[in-house]
């Protein structure tokens, strides 16, 4: 026993190691390459929406419903993914911005344990560690290959894990820990109390940061234990019922939090968020489509060949055919899931996470049915060395790939926005700008999301929709306000949220930055499930998936009203702000004009132009 034990712990030491140089070789090159501040590093370096490091901010502090608006207090809850940000919270309240970059190596660290321990018990140590480390490098080894967008596996590329804040970090990872209990119940015939525990708060954390990887552990921890007990599920379940009592309550603690915020959010945002009513005409429409989906040429070749591997495996792999099977039913309740969901729910939000799941988890079971059968009639009598050496072959990749990433981005255009965002905030912190009575306007995000995370400043003219409670009422008050003040014009405003074709899709950045997904137009979920558009509009919505969330188009009695709205408000008493930040890329740019009787520029260069008021005797 205590050989296995320093096996086990000298096994944990390596993957500390790796996970270590994965770390390191992420944020090294930022510190070494970029000479700026780590919420600048944070808010251009990661792939991750600004707003969440904003949510981690609000939950560190307990500050659930601030507007930023001095005008107004009374408002409703943000739905904070819970699950999804009290560890990174946890850690930005121990260690400020620099908690936000350790969190990474954990990120690292336990998603190279979960799979190790998947792994183990079927195959030798040295593959298992091999390939959880070919799994976490995965994605930007593909990337690196076939690009990012390749739209046949954008779910390896983009969705199967990476360090992105909320999604696919940590949400992915309750997921493959949940996976790791059901291979330990399925192993232990379902009866260890304590995985019954672990699991009940896996699935309270996966319901509180990502619905459908809750819905879809769920229908599988059901489906594999009728799988394993069969006629004798209810028998099982009434001689070890205080099992199941502790996994329900223990659900029910860990998502408390996150059924608070839901009941207590501010209805707006929730629509902002994409979440509409399942009507019975939209349960039927959707379920209708699916069942098209499921008939169609190319999923039915891929499942054929789901099950060719499914007869081979369990034909010819006696251990790991028990592993392939529970990753089977993973896949198979990926598949049941938006239908059973569709069928029971009330409330809906972007569907095409329920489609990305049911190929994710197909990749997945061919990705492991083919190394398992390589590994059994190839691999099998390769030395362990031959492992630990690709390893370390994937790892340098891994690194220079990294390297290649990051060093790239050093003199293209991003940067240059990265350097000037990185000095208006320097100017910004020099001035002491006192955090009560200043008032910020700008139109970009980012000086947004830095204000609030770094708590700057306690009013803002304008807020982007889902940052904040301000209702759309508010937001559309704010943003007409702030025209006028910019001395822009009625046509501009109309301009500024007209209905844009982009690409394939209706597509205005403008709209999504207010409003995000209020005037999300597809075939199934409208505003107010209206036909009011122009001809060509219609066609594109009309035509479109109800996959395409992010197609936006405003109807056209939705225009007439902000268009009434603008002229309505033209008398309106606008409350002058402290610092004006204007974005010289945007389209507003030329039109905009500022009383330079009020204001003093004291930055401008490619980018960013940055404007304070006289009295403040700053300039």
């Amino acid at each position: 026993m205590e050989i296995n034990s320093k096996k086990i712990l000298n096994e944990y030491f390596l993957l500390f190691i790796v996970s270590l140089i994965f770390f390191v070789s992420s944020w090294a090159y930022q510190f070494y390459f970029f000479d700026d501040k780590i919420i600048t590093k944070l808010l251009f370096s990661k792939n991750t929406e600004h707003q969440l490091y904003s949510y981690i901010k609000f939950l560190s502090s307990f500050d659930f419903n601030n507007s930023y608006n001095f005008k107004d207090t009374n408002f409703n809850n943000i739905p904070i993914p819970f699950g999804s940000l009290i560890f990174h919270s946890i850690f930005f309240m121990l260690f400020g911005d620099l908690g936000l970059v350790f969190i990474d190596f954990f990120g690292i660290y336990i998603f190279l344990i979960i799979f190790f321990l998947i792994f183990k018990d079927f195959t030798n140590k040295d593959f298992a560690i091999f390939f959880s480390i070919f799994l976490f490098t995965l994605p930007i080894l593909l990337e690196s290959i076939i690009g990012r967008n390749f739209i046949y596996l954008t779910q390896l590329t983009n969705d199967f894990y990476n360090l992105r804040v909320h999604r696919a970090f940590p949400s992915s990872l309750y997921l493959f820990g949940f996976i790791l209990c059901l291979k330990e119940l399925e192993k232990k015939d379902f009866k260890n109390s304590k995985l019954f525990l672990i699991s009940g708060i896996l699935l309270g954390l996966l319901l509180s940061s990502f619905y459908y990887f809750f819905f879809l552990c769920s229908l599988s921890f059901i489906l594999l234990f009728v799988i394993k007990k069969k006629y004798n599920c209810i028998s099982f379940i009434f001689h070890n019922y205080k099992n199941f009592i502790v996994m329900l309550i223990s659900f029910i603690i860990t998502c408390s939090p996150f059924i608070y915020f839901i009941n207590t959010s501010e209805t707006d945002i929730l629509i902002a968020s994409g979440v509409f009513e399942l009507t019975i005409e939209k349960k039927k429409y959707l379920i209708s489509y699916f069942f098209n989906k499921f008939l169609d040429l190319k999923f039915l070749i891929l499942n054929t060949l789901i099950l060719i591997f499914f007869i081979i495996t369990n034909k010819y792999l006696n251990k790991s055919s028990k592993l392939l099977n529970i990753f089977l039913t993973i896949y198979i309740s990926s598949i049941l899931s938006p239908l059973i969901f569709f069928l029971i729910s009330t409330r809906s939000g972007l569907i095409y996470h329920f489609s990305n799941s049911i190929l994710l988890f197909a990749y997945l079971y061919l990705i492991l049915s083919i190394t398992f059968i390589s590994n059994e009639f190839i691999w099998k009598n390769l030395s362990d060395k031959i492992y630990r050496l690709t390893a370390i072959l994937i790892i340098i990749l891994y690194c220079t790939i990294q390297f290649n990433n990051i060093y790239g981005t050093k003199n293209n255009y991003k940067n240059q926005i990265r350097q000037e965002f990185d000095q208006v905030t320097d100017l910004i912190n020099k001035k002491n700008f006192s955090r009560e009575k200043t008032l910020l306007l700008s139109f970009d995000m980012s000086f947004i999301d830095w204000s609030v995370i770094k708590d700057k400043f306690k009013n803002l003219n304008l807020v982007y929709s889902t940052l904040t409670p301000r209702t759309f009422t508010e937001i559309e008050n704010d943003l007409i306000d702030s025209f006028y003040f910019l001395n822009l014009e009625h046509d501009q405003f109309m301009s500024f949220l007209d209905n844009r074709v982009s690409g394939k899709r209706i597509y205005n950045p403008n709209v999504q930055k207010f409003m995000y997904m209020k005037y999300t137009a597809n075939k199934l979920n409208r505003f107010q499930d209206t036909y009011d558009y122009d001809l060509g509009i219609k066609n594109y919505v009309f035509e479109a998936s109800p996959m395409l969330s992010k197609q936006l188009a405003i109807p056209n009695f939705e225009i007439e009203r902000l268009s009434k709205k603008f002229k309505s408000r033209k008398n309106i008493d606008i409350t002058e702000p402290s610092i004006i930040i204007i974005d010289k890329t945007d389209e507003l740019y030329e039109k905009i004009s500022i009383n330079e009787n009020l204001y003093c520029k004291i930055y401008s260069k490619q980018i960013y132009e940055v404007f304070i008021k006289q009295n403040l005797k700053k300039c």
